[in-house]
């Protein structure tokens, strides 16, 4: 990676950006009050963006062989995957269809 065009410096500044847009989409989230409203839309696509974010981050704790980096950072992606399904409401008890009686 410090041989790639850029170096570090060109792969620090891209997780910068990616955790700054995190940042401001969740931001955004709050600002227009979506965790009471039930469109979630900006909550669901940013929740769906930090999982990439972590994966990439996990990516690059193992090549740096930081291990006990990337399980936390896998524990959080698995964290941010709970809080989607939660925010998306479209898998649970909450939106299933009850069997039909005969």
């Amino acid at each position: 990676m410090a041989r790639a065009p850029g170096g570090l410096f060109a792969v620090f500044y891209f997780l910068a950006v990616l955790e700054t847009i995190s940042f401001l989409g969740c931001a955004a989230s709050i600002v227009r009050l979506e965790f009471v409203r039930p469109s979630k839309a900006i909550l669901q696509w940013i929740s769906t963006f930090a999982l990439f974010v972590f994966v990439v981050l996990a990516y690059g704790a193992r090549l740096t062989a930081k291990f006990d980096v990337a399980a936390y950072n896998l524990m959080y992606f698995i964290g941010a995957l709970l809080c989607l399904r939660e925010v998306s409401g479209a898998i649970g008890p909450r939106n299933a269809v009850p069997a039909p009686v005969e």
